[in-house]
């Protein structure tokens, strides 16, 4: 697709592989009720399903904004962004995407371009027209998500249809699906399908104690989850098997952000009783009954971030 100027892709993903007319008719309309005539005359407007990566399967419904200055498209984001109703139809894995991705994109409909009085000239016409004036709608809350998690493939169309049949019946309610994998080690590549996420990685100390790759994943930038640590199947679990490595993910992840990091468990990778973990935050480990760690001078940024241990069964 031939780029004018800057371009917005918007992803939504409860029409992800199939959507209907009516589908399609609703979501341009919600976007009307949030943008106005003056927000985005000018701009031509495309639609219809796009493919990012093989997590997108056929396609998610996509419509792509563009010919705007960057300052008047960050405005189109910051207000389809910050929309509640908006906001719980939105693919929350990749919401939004730009020009060198858009690029990729083939076969969208033209719904036309914006006149100055909101309606459309050229294209479709399938896009209803903007109007004058929005009026205010609710901004989006953390309060308001929800996730629906499920076990076994087999269960994931139920679970989605739940959570379409949620965000349609309470506007604003961002209902999410998760497949919950057999293992909890497996769970950062579950999510990694279903919200926002980055993967990141570093070499750390192992259980064995020597230096080998570990990753985490960070989940809307503030969430951070860490994997469970694994241990070999050859490894004697009579040795001493230190936790340093996961304190040292810990401290990077807290550097990167994170104020809630979840430490996953999915049985018995370290026998030190997390010493190594809080040596590596900066407790000092003393062999006092009354203060057996003084966290006093550990890092700063860890200190601050709340720590969470997700059971082993999810």
């Amino acid at each position: 697709m031939d780029i004018l100027k800057f371009a917005l892709g918007v992803r939504f993903d409860f029409m992800k592989e199939s959507y209907s007319d009516e589908d399609a008719s609703f979501i341009l309309g919600e976007i009307t009720k949030v943008l106005s005539a003056e927000e985005t005359a000018g701009l031509h407007v495309f639609g219809g399903k796009a493919k990012l990566d093989d997590r997108d399967g056929d396609g998610i419904f996509t419509v792509v904004f563009m010919n705007g200055k960057m300052k008047f498209m960050r405005n189109v984001y910051r207000k389809l962004n910050s929309d509640a109703v908006v906001n719980s139809w939105l693919d929350h894995r990749i919401p939004f995407i730009q020009n060198n991705q858009v690029r990729a994109f083939d076969g969208l409909e033209y719904y036309g371009e914006i006149k100055q009085d909101g309606s459309f000239t050229g294209g479709s016409g399938r896009m209803p027209a903007f109007h004058e004036q929005v009026e205010a709608r609710p901004l989006v809350s953390p309060d308001r998500a929800l996730l629906v998690a499920v076990g076994g493939s087999d269960n994931r169309s139920t679970a989605e249809t739940l959570a379409l049949s949620i965000k349609t019946e309470i506007p604003g309610i961002n209902a999410e699906t998760l497949s919950l994998p057999d293992s909890v080690g497996d769970l950062p590549t579950a999510l990694e399908f279903s919200v926002n996420t980055l993967r990141h990685g570093m070499k750390v100390t192992a259980p064995s104690g020597e230096k080998a790759y570990f990753e985490y994943l960070l989940v809307d930038h503030s969430r951070c989850l860490i994997p469970p640590f694994t241990v070999p199947a050859e490894q004697d679990t009579s040795e001493e098997l230190t936790s340093f490595g996961l304190g040292e993910l810990i401290v990077r992840a807290a550097h990167e952000g994170a104020s809630e990091i979840f430490i996953c468990s999915d049985g018995p990778a370290v026998n030190d009783c997390g010493l190594g973990m809080a040596r590596a935050i900066g407790c000092e480990v003393s062999t006092d009954p009354d203060n057996s760690i003084d966290t006093s001078k550990a890092d700063g940024s860890v200190m601050a971030a709340t720590l969470y241990a997700a059971c082993p069964t999810v």
